[in-house]
């Protein structure tokens, strides 16, 4: 079995020769989707380290961006149901949303008028959130320039409350909730559901002040 060391070289050579680089190359690619059992990995946080959400956010948009096009252009998505390609526009929009308060949330800033400018608008979104809507917040901790963690928010609309998932897979994991049902790996629940917001509670931006 090749290393990850020797998989990777042979793929870099590969690419240089055939003058593409493939996607699985991509930082972004093994942040969103490689297994954190592979070989000299030992955890997901390994594999986002050093790493930022708004890197992925960008590829996955655009990955759904190029399917969306060409599934409509050449006829991929016509076997499906209409409402598969209406999902995956959904999930475009909810990335693109999602880009714009990566772009725009003053990481590290410490002037309060950039966060409350940031806020203003970002609650506008928030306030116009209809029944059954959702939005992808991309959120973690910041302990110092070098030492930061990314985690992912998914807020719905659900009547007169919301509901948000905490989404980690890293720092803080040895909190979640784990099975040993399948040996050796030891799986941990990545995602916390939260349910029964009350509706004040999160329109009000004092909230989002020091969530985010």
């Amino acid at each position: 079995m090749l290393s990850r060391q020797d998989s990777d070289s042979a793929e870099k050579k590969s690419a240089k020769k055939n003058s593409f680089r493939p996607v699985w190359l991509d930082n972004a690619y093994l942040a969103l989707f490689a297994d954190s059992y592979i070989d000299h990995f030992e955890s997901e946080a390994v594999i986002v380290k050093d790493l930022t959400l708004l890197p992925s956010l960008l590829f996955f948009k655009q990955t759904l961006n190029y399917i969306i096009n060409k599934g409509v252009e050449e006829g991929w998505l016509a076997p499906l149901p209409p409402q598969a390609t209406d999902q995956l526009i959904v999930l475009e929009r909810l990335c693109e949303e999602s880009i714009w308060i990566a772009q725009n949330l003053p990481l590290g800033s410490r002037s309060e008028e950039e966060l409350t400018k940031f806020l203003a608008s970002f609650m506008v979104k928030v306030v116009r959130m209809a029944e059954n809507d959702q939005m992808l917040i991309p959120g973690g901790w910041m302990k110092s320039a070098s030492k930061r963690h990314a985690m992912m928010y998914v807020l719905e609309r659900r009547g007169r409350c919301f509901r948000m998932t905490f989404i980690n897979l890293g720092e803080g994991l040895e909190y979640h909730p784990i099975s040993a049902s399948f040996p050796p790996k030891m799986k941990q629940k990545l995602a916390f559901i939260v349910d029964d917001i009350p509706i004040e509670r999160l329109i009000d931006s004092n909230f989002w002040f020091f969530f985010i």
